[in-house]
């Protein structure tokens, strides 16, 4: 999606010259400004990617694990108000908990099995941090979907 972003942003910068002309525009500020999108409008279109994506897999762990919202609400004799839940069938489970979880890259010891100090560069360095910051926040896969089966409406662990 930055990648979409920024050649959107230099698409219109190729016709900066008919737009400042048609808007009225000074056309120094309009290149300007167009600069700064094309720095600053990728990396808001990763996050917000990253964020629905996110936020998507976080929905889909919810259903595997309560089952999926039938509309039925019923009442207990305490006047506790809950909504019934219906198990997914095992090729919904499966279909929504079959993806692979990038872990985050694992420098290795200091030392080797040996004691003989590793080379370390700067790059792997890097490479470690920036991993760790992109899958940092993801959403675990389940080891089995039948071991979370859907919750009990009348189980007071809600």
């Amino acid at each position: 999606m930055a990648g979409i972003t920024f050649y959107g942003v230099l698409w219109l910068a190729g016709g900066n010259n008919l737009i400042a002309t048609r808007f009225h525009l000074s056309a120094e500020t309009l290149s300007w400004t167009l600069r700064v999108l094309a720095s600053v409008d990728p990396v808001i279109a990763f996050w917000c990617t990253k964020r629905i994506a996110l936020g998507l897999q976080h929905r889909d762990q919810e259903k595997v694990l309560h089952g999926r919202e039938t509309g039925i609400i019923t009442v207990s004799v305490g006047g506790k108000f809950t909504e019934v839940h219906e198990p997914l069938s095992a090729g919904e489970r499966y279909r929504l908990t079959a993806h692979e979880v990038q872990k985050p890259l694992e420098l290795q010891p200091d030392t080797d099995e040996n004691g003989a100090p590793r080379p370390r560069n700067r790059s792997l360095k890097i490479r470690a941090k920036l991993s760790r910051w992109m899958f940092s926040d993801h959403v675990d896969r389940m080891d089995s979907p039948l071991m979370h089966p859907s919750r009990d409406p009348d189980s007071s662990d809600h």
